[in-house]
């Protein structure tokens, strides 16, 4: 018998990352973010690398996604305020082509933050596509929050 460490891995970082979001309620929410972000992380990094047709352990590359989501709103309906969490769910809307769940989301993260260069740029971005007029507010705001690339 033969353990694979490439699926147990994975797995045991969702399971456990998901777990602690659950059991949120007893932890800061500094400890929830960091939770949620990594529960997150680890299933879009296991999603990209199975690719569309492949699964992990039983688990596809669609419910590691919703998994993902299940994390972030818990970490948000217990404090709103944490932007990166809304920032991660901006960015899974917007991979999976829900642009207007993404610019909710990225709205909450301006919300939560309005210092957040990165959520600033993305909503400004999206409501560019759209012709909104509000895109150069927010793009102006990246534009003095974000250092300049060299």
């Amino acid at each position: 018998f033969t353990l694979n460490f490439d699926i147990m891995l994975p797995m045991s970082i969702l399971w456990i990352g998901f777990a602690l979001v659950v059991g949120a309620a007893e932890q800061s929410p500094v400890d929830l973010e960091q939770h949620g972000l990594a529960l997150a992380r680890a299933a879009l990094g296991q999603a990209q690398a199975d690719g569309d047709e492949a699964s992990i352990a039983g688990v596809s590359q669609e419910q590691a996604k919703v998994d993902a989501v299940a994390a972030l709103q818990a970490a948000t309906q217990l404090d709103p305020k944490r932007d990166a969490a809304w920032f991660a769910m901006a960015t899974l809307a917007k991979a999976s082509g829900d642009h207007n769940a993404a610019i909710g989301h990225y709205r909450a993260a301006v919300v939560a933050n309005p210092e957040n260069g990165k959520a600033q740029l993305a909503l400004g971005r999206l409501l560019l596509r759209r012709g909104e007029a509000t895109a150069g507010d927010h793009l102006l705001a990246a534009a003095s929050l974000l250092p300049e690339s060299s």
